[in-house]
């Protein structure tokens, strides 16, 4: 007998401010708890990662967004969101530091807000050359006035919710969070409550239908509630074109959509 699933609440989030199409499936972080678990202990750059490259050193408060090969359920995600200059991301972390003042990053993942060292994030998806798949990203300060003290105001709100669950509802405003809806959060908090990055509504549709694709029927059956559609979210490809933010480092190749996908294949018209 299959279980009846709950009805899914969408959260208390409000999208009126500015009305747009469904995107496809936002949350790239889910990754993490569909996936085997990549192991970071056995991985290792071909050059050492410690996150200077090319003169280059992520401050506390940037953005690294991740091309993250972690199979059939990545690439499908990756298929139908759009990052900065038509990347394939899956995830994003934030940059901080610890104690000793070695570079770290707070992210979301299965099992929850954790601090990673930052080399052993960057090395978790290479390219051929054995380089980060890997961007940078920096608030913008010609768009957003004090963003070096916001950035760093948003560490602070990071750290405190570091040992919080992992939402694999991807909803909103329940005290959990997947890897793009923290980043949200703590600059939303940082910036006194206002929204940095914008929340849109989901759809988990297969392209040109009206169906959900199959592994989030399977997924979301697995957890005994309904899919989400509808509800609002984010993802690292929506937060790494944001206007607030400005790529400032590639640190490898990380794969493209071609050309003709056109400026956004994640936005499906309302009907």
């Amino acid at each position: 007998m299959l279980n009846r699933q709950r009805e899914h609440p969408c959260g208390r989030a409000d999208l009126s401010a500015k009305p747009v199409g469904r995107l496809r499936l936002v949350q790239a972080v889910a990754l993490a708890g569909l996936l085997p678990a990549i192991s970071l202990t056995n991985i290792a750059c071909h050059r050492t990662c410690t996150g200077r490259t090319a003169g280059f050193t992520p401050q506390p408060g940037d953005l690294l967004f991740q091309d993250l090969d972690a199979g059939p359920l990545c690439d499908a995600i990756e298929q139908v969101t759009l990052g900065h200059d038509g990347a394939n991301l899956s995830h994003v972390g934030l940059v901080a530091r610890d104690a000793r003042r070695a570079g770290v990053v707070i992210e979301a993942v299965s099992a929850g807000v954790v601090v990673t060292p930052l080399e052993v994030f960057l090395a978790r998806s290479l390219d051929p050359q054995g380089r980060p798949k890997v961007l940078a990203g920096r608030l913008n300060p010609a768009v957003v006035a004090n963003g070096r003290r916001l950035a760093l105001r948003a560490v602070e709100h990071a750290r405190t919710l570091e040992g919080a669950r992992y939402d694999r509802h991807f909803l909103v405003d329940n005290d959990s969070y997947y890897c793009s809806e923290l980043i949200y959060e703590v600059f939303r908090r940082a910036n006194e409550g206002r929204p940095l990055f914008d929340l849109r509504p989901m759809t988990f549709r297969e392209p040109g239908s009206e169906e959900p694709l199959a592994a989030w029927t399977v997924y979301f059956a697995g957890l005994g509630v309904a899919i989400p559609e509808g509800c609002p979210g984010i993802n690292p490809g929506g937060i790494s074109r944001s206007p607030v933010l400005t790529i400032v480092h590639e640190y490898g190749a990380v794969t493209r959509k071609p050309a003709s996908c056109g400026s956004d294949p994640m936005v499906r018209q309302q009907q």
